[in-house]
């Protein structure tokens, strides 16, 4: 694994607590991603100070359900930073409606559990990327997202093995609960 392989994002349920565990390992992480399951738009946009935000490279917001005040408020604070805004909609009919309303320099994509065979119907949808378990990628996915140019984002890798292969296959990301599984990958390999 070199240093220009896949990014590392810490899934975050704790603002605060999650942009503090940021701060500590952000040698080994790339950014964040913040499930809406588990923490609401205000508490994020409460939370998002340009000190954070300076030190993002990339913002994954999980589970959008459309375009409504709350996103546009976030992707405004955040487009105020040089932090990558990656929204990841539930279904594809709402980030098909969504897409007109948000900036260019916000990517779009999917939160999958049961991929179609295929990733065209996604790539004619206008999904820059493909949010999964590590459990369904595969060469064939990996291949076809290559030359669909549809990043694959492996969610919920909390094993250094996995983590390892992963990123050595060339995976766009990874989310992750472990703020140190890049560095203990690393070490995996020497």
């Amino acid at each position: 694994m070199n240093d220009n392989s896949g990014l590392v994002l810490l899934e975050v349920t704790n603002i605060e607590e999650g942009f503090k565990e940021f701060k500590l390992n952000k040698r080994y992480l790339d950014g964040v991603a913040v499930n809406l399951k588990e923490v609401n738009l205000s508490e994020l946009r409460v939370s998002l100070s340009p000190e954070y935000l300076k030190e993002l490279h990339v913002m994954l917001i999980l589970g959008v359900e459309g375009y409504n005040e709350g996103i546009n408020e976030v992707v405004n604070l955040v487009g105020m930073g040089n932090t990558e805004i990656l929204l990841a909609f539930n279904d594809m009919q709402s980030m098909l409606l969504s897409k007109s309303k948000l900036p260019n320099t916000v990517k779009v994509g999917l939160v999958l559990n049961h991929p179609a065979p295929t990733l065209s119907p996604y790539q004619r949808a206008g999904a820059g990327f493909i949010v999964m378990p590590p459990t369904l990628i595969r060469g064939r996915i990996l291949s076809e997202s290559k030359a669909r140019k549809i990043n694959i984002i492996a969610r919920l890798v909390n094993d250094v093995t996995i983590c390892t292969a992963l990123l050595e296959v060339g995976v766009y990301a990874i989310v992750t609960k472990i703020p140190t599984i890049k560095r203990d990958a690393r070490k995996k390999l020497k």
